[in-house]
Order: C-alpha cells, then sequence, then structure tokens
C-alpha cells in the first residue's frame, strides 16, 4: 500500500467531522460529463445565494485542466500534471478577484515515502514528508516565509493503522494545538470515531464523537456530538443512477438554534 501524504493522516476522521459535510443550507449541484470534459455548476442559497461554474478538461496522456468562476467575480485556473514521471504529481494554481494569487506544488510518492513541496505566490516554502512501514507512519512538515527566511509552522503527526482500526496523532500551530484520533472500519456498513483536541496556548479542551452506517445499498446516515452538545447530522440518498439527495440538520441537546439544510445532486 502507497504511503498517506503529510494532510491525509487521520483524513477519514477530518472528513466525518468537518462541519461543511452537514451544514447545507440550500444547495443544488449539477455535473455533466463528456468523453474528456466534465462542468460543475453550484447554486446554493442560505444567508446570501452564490453560484459557481467549474469546466475541467482531462488527458490520460497528461493530466488535467480545470477553469473555475464564481458569482463574486472569482476566477481561478488549475493545471495538473500527473505524467511527467511515476509518482511525480505537479499542480499549478492561479486566481484572481482583487488580487492575483497562485501556487505550484509538487507530490511525490515511491515506495515507502510521500512528500509535498509547495511554494505559494512567492511568499511561502512548505514542505512535508511521510515514511510508512507496516502500517506506521511519520511524518514532519514545516512552512518558511522565503523573503525573510524566518519559520512560520512546523509540525508532526504519527499514524497506526490495521484491521481497520486507525489511531492518529497529530499537531498544529508550532505544536501549540494536540490532536489525538481514533477511528474503527466495524463492518462493511459501520464506521465510528472519536477526536480530542488540546490547545496548548488557550488551554481549552474539545471533544467529539460521530459515526457512519450504511443502512442499505442507497442510503447512509452519520453525525456527530461534542461535548458541548453540538449535533449535527445528514442523511443521503442516491435516488438513481443520476439523482442524490442529501439532508443535514445542526442541532443543540436542547434543540436550540437548529439549522435544517439540503444538497441535490444531478449527474448526466
Amino acid at each position: 500500500m502507497a504511503p498517506k501524504f503529510f494532510n491525509d493522516l487521520g483524513k477519514s476522521v477530518n472528513d466525518l467531522f468537518k462541519q461543511k459535510k452537514y451544514t447545507f443550507g440550500k444547495q443544488v449541484e449539477v455535473k455533466q460529463n463528456s468523453t474528456n470534459f466534465e462542468t460543475t455548476s453550484k447554486f446554493s442559497a442560505g444567508s446570501s445565494a452564490s453560484a459557481e461554474l467549474t469546466t475541467k478538461y482531462s488527458d490520460k496522456s497528461f493530466g488535467s485542466v480545470e477553469v473555475t468562476t464564481d458569482s463574486v467575480n472569482k476566477i481561478s485556473t488549475k493545471v495538473v500534471a500527473s505524467k511527467l514521471a511515476d509518482g511525480l504529481k505537479i499542480t499549478v494554481e492561479g486566481a484572481r478577484k482583487k488580487n492575483l494569487e497562485g501556487k505550484v506544488e509538487a507530490k511525490y510518492v515511491k515506495d515507502s515515502v510521500a512528500a509535498v513541496a509547495e511554494f505559494d505566490c512567492c511568499k511561502n516554502l512548505s514542505v512535508n514528508t511521510v515514511v510508512a512501514h507496516k502500517g506506521l507512519s511519520v511524518g514532519g512538515a514545516v512552512k518558511v516565509n522565503v523573503a525573510d527566511q524566518s519559520i512560520q509552522d512546523y509540525n508532526a503527526a504519527v499514524q497506526y493503522a490495521k484491521d481497520g482500526f486507525v489511531g492518529t496523532f497529530s499537531t498544529a500551530n508550532k505544536f501549540d494545538v494536540l490532536t489525538a484520533q481514533v477511528s474503527n472500519q466495524v463492518d462493511s456498513r459501520t464506521f465510528l470515531a472519536a477526536e480530542f483536541q488540546y490547545n496548548l496556548a488557550e488551554e481549552t479542551r474539545k471533544l467529539q464523537f460521530g459515526g457512519q452506517y450504511k443502512l442499505d445499498a442507497d442510503t447512509t446516515v452519520k453525525a456527530k456530538v461534542s461535548q458541548a452538545g453540538a449535533i449535527s447530522a445528514v442523511w443521503q440518498h442516491q435516488l438513481n443512477n443520476n439523482t442524490a439527495l442529501s439532508l443535514g440538520v445542526d442541532t443543540t441537546a436542547s434543540l436550540e438554534a437548529t439549522k435544517a439544510g439540503f444538497k441535490l445532486e444531478l449527474k448526466y
């Protein structure tokens, strides 16, 4: 099995606890596919309305080119070259709204090593590496300001995975934030996870529990709850081959400030 990149350590738990996976507002997403092109249109209505259009061209001999525009006049372009060499992927991104932004990222994976180098808009250089062996992955990351050669951030992570169990310990913000995660793929239907986070600088704690359960071939439910009493849940159902519906709710143990939303996905 190929080693995971640094930012992918603990990914299954991070994805389960991401709030945007539960908070939808009112969303409609339409995807249209042809031989080499994919067009995605997103519409959202909540406290404010927004729209986004993405067109992606893919070529098996090269990679892909992606252009995105939205309702606030932001234009972004992403070029991915994945066939330059075995295990190497180069990504170049640029965006313009008020100011011009851009970054170049190189990812390389071979045998038991996964490495990433990222240079954003002639300012910061970020490098991270993961070494894996028999289910154990150990990684480190550093971010340097190229202009003044100062260290902006540095962190580390370790993960152990075996037979559906994954345990991850990671740091953030120069080791100020410590996060411990455990998860278990109990069976083909059930996934359970827990996360404890401690901020050394602010002396704050956060504890979350969550899980995902596949009711049948077309329906999945997932939920999370925090020690503060915040509860989020989502029901996802594949209506047919081209249509999927997700219903999400955010509330508290006292049922105050409850919010609900939906996401409709259409594919052609």
